[in-house]
């Protein structure tokens, strides 16, 4: 009797331990980033229809933007904001923030 009230005291504990892991597994999995290409019509159908990604060398966001399309960004309208000639074409347009 008394191992059958330990085993309904550990089980539960045993169960939520699992659950827990397995939860975590799953909330903090590394993100997955599209290397192979899968996104270039997406990318070429933004710079078909005049859209232009501006960004900024030193931006986290604007990194992990890029790491999002992969191998595809090749084909994306990217527009440098901090140096060369996009600095002005980005101050015309008016971008106070990255990305954009």
């Amino acid at each position: 009797m008394q191992n059958d009230m330990l085993r309904l005291k550990v089980f539960p504990v045993i169960v939520f331990i699992i659950l827990i892991f397995a939860v975590s597994i799953f909330i903090f999995r590394p993100a997955r980033s599209d290397t192979t290409g899968t996104l270039d019509s997406f990318a070429q159908c933004l710079d078909d229809n005049g859209f232009i990604i501006y960004g900024a060398y030193g931006c986290p966001h604007c990194q992990r933007e890029k790491a999002a399309f992969g191998d595809s960004f090749k084909y994306a309208p990217y527009m440098e904001c901090t140096e060369g000639p996009g600095t002005a074409q980005c101050t015309t347009a008016g971008m106070r923030g990255y990305p954009t």
